[in-house]
C-alpha cells in the first residue's frame, strides 16, 4: 500500500542518480508503484520508483528532491526515501520548534537528576522488561490473532503448531528442562525481526527458546541433536542420520518378540530368524550399537540381533556389503564387534543368508530352546 506521503514526495523529485553517476534519471514523471520481480521468492510486493518505462533500481541510488514543507532541496537514499513516514526533510526536523523544546527539556531534566544526559531506553525494551510472563503470552496470542492469514501461514511453515509439537514431545530433550512438565507456546513475541518465536514455559514459570534440542531415535534409541523441529514434527518416525540412511535405502520393518518388544528387520532371512525364535519361545532382541573407527573417523555399527550371549549379524551378498569388504570398512566393524564381545564375554556370529538353517541348528544344539 503506497501512502499519500510517498505520492506527495514523488511529485517533488528533481532527479535520481547512482553513487557512481552511471545512472541518472531526469525527465518524465516519477511514480511510486507496487512491484514484484518475476524471480522473487517474496510473497509481498515492494514499493519501487518508476521513471517513464524504467523501474529504478534500489541499490546505491540517491534521490534529489524539493521538500514540500520548506521548499529546500534535500538528498536521501532511494530506499529510505520510499520508506519515509513524513514529508518533512532533515532541515525541517531541525527547525521543528516543538521537537527542539522537547529535547531541551529532556537534557535539562537529565542533568538536574543524574548530572549527565542519560540515554533513552527504547520503548520495546521497556515493554518487555516490565511485562510478566503470563501477560506476555496473552499479549502474544492477542497480537498474533490480528496478523494476516498470509503471515500466519508463512509462520507455521517454519515453526510447529501445538499439535505438531505434542506429537514429538516425548521424543525430545533439552538440558535443564523437564519437557513433560512444560507447556509449549508456538508464538511468543520477541524483539527481533521475526516478531514471534516458539518457546517452552517450564515448571518454574520461565520461558525458554527451543535451543540445543536432542532427539531420541525411534529405531536405535540413541540420542542425537538436530535443528529443524518443524521437519521432525512432520516425520512419521524420528530417526538419527544412520537409521535414516538405512531406512531410506532398505525398508526397516518391526515385529514383536515373545515379550512384545519391537524387533527391527530388513530382509526375509532376518524375519525368518525372528519367527523361528518366537515359535520356539526364544528371546531375541535388537543388537547393541557399538562405536568403531574407520579412516580416522568414528562410526556406529548397529548389530542386528542378540540371543542370550550371542550377537548375530545377518548378511546377504549385496553390493553394499561387497563395497564394505573392498574398502576395509567391514573389517573395522567386525573387529569392533569381536572386541566388544570379548569385553562382555559374548560371542559374535556373522551369518550369511544361506547359513540361517545352520544357525537354527546351532541354537537348538546348545540348548537355547
Amino acid at each position: 500500500m503506497i501512502s499519500d506521503v510517498i505520492k506527495d514526495l514523488c511529485q517533488n523529485i528533481i532527479h535520481v542518480y547512482s553513487l557512481n553517476n552511471k545512472n541518472v534519471y531526469y525527465n518524465g514523471d516519477f511514480i511510486p508503484i507496487e512491484y514484484k520481480h518475476k524471480y522473487s521468492s517474496s510473497l509481498n510486493n515492494s514499493i519501487r520508483l518508476k521513471n517513464n518505462d524504467d523501474i529504478i533500481p534500489i541499490k546505491d541510488m540517491i534521490v534529489n528532491y524539493r521538500c514540500p514543507t520548506c521548499k529546500n532541496e534535500s538528498e536521501i537514499l532511494l530506499k529510505r526515501f520510499l520508506g519515509k513516514l513524513t514529508s518533512k526533510c532533515p532541515k525541517c526536523k531541525e527547525n521543528d520548534i516543538i521537537k527542539r523544546n522537547r529535547q531541551s527539556n529532556f537534557i535539562k531534566t537529565s542533568f538536574s537528576e543524574f548530572g549527565k544526559v542519560k540515554p533513552k531506553e527504547s520503548d520495546i525494551v521497556l515493554k518487555f522488561k516490565d511485562i510478566g510472563v503470563i501477560d506476555l503470552i496473552k499479549k502474544s496470542d492477542t497480537e498474533f490473532e490480528l496478523e494476516s492469514d498470509v503471515f500466519k501461514t508463512n509462520y507455521f511453515i517454519n515453526n510447529p503448531t501445538t499439535d505438531e509439537f505434542n506429537k514429538i514431545k516425548n521424543k525430545i530433550k533439552i538440558d535443564g528442562i523437564d519437557i513433560l512438565k512444560s507447556t509449549y507456546y508456538p508464538h511468543v513475541k520477541t524483539t527481533h525481526s521475526h516478531k514471534y518465536s516458539p518457546k517452552i514455559l517450564d515448571e518454574f514459570n520461565k520461558l525458554h527458546l527451543l535451543n540445543n534440542v536432542k532427539y531420541k531415535c525411534d529405531s536405535c534409541n540413541s540420542e542425537f541433536t538436530g535443528r529443524n523441529l518443524k521437519e521432525k514434527s512432520n516425520q512419521y518416525k524420528v530417526l538419527c542420520k544412520d537409521c535414516y540412511l538405512c531406512n531410506r535405502t532398505f525398508k526397516v520393518r518391526y515385529i514383536n518378540n515373545i515379550k512384545g518388544i519391537g524387533i527391527r528387520y530388513q530382509s526375509k532371512p532376518e524375519l525368518d530368524l525372528i519367527n523361528y525364535c518366537n515359535i520356539n519361545s526364544i528371546l531375541i532382541s535388537n543388537g547393541p550399537t557399538i562405536q568403531y573407527i574407520f579412516k580416522g573417523k568414528s562410526h556406529k555399527y548397529i548389530i542386528d540381533f542378540k540371543v542370550k550371549d550371542i550377537l548375530i549379524e545377518v548378511k546377504e551378498d549385496h553390493i553394499w556389503h561387497r563395497n564394505e569388504l573392498e574398502s576395509g570398512k567391514w573389517e573395522a566393524k567386525e573387529k569392533a564387534a569381536i572386541d566388544y564381545c570379548k569385553l562382555n564375554k559374548m560371542e559374535y556370529r556373522l551369518v550369511m543368508k544361506s547359513d540361517i538353517t545352520k544357525l537354527k541348528n546351532f541354537i537348538a544344539r546348545y540348548n537355547y530352546i
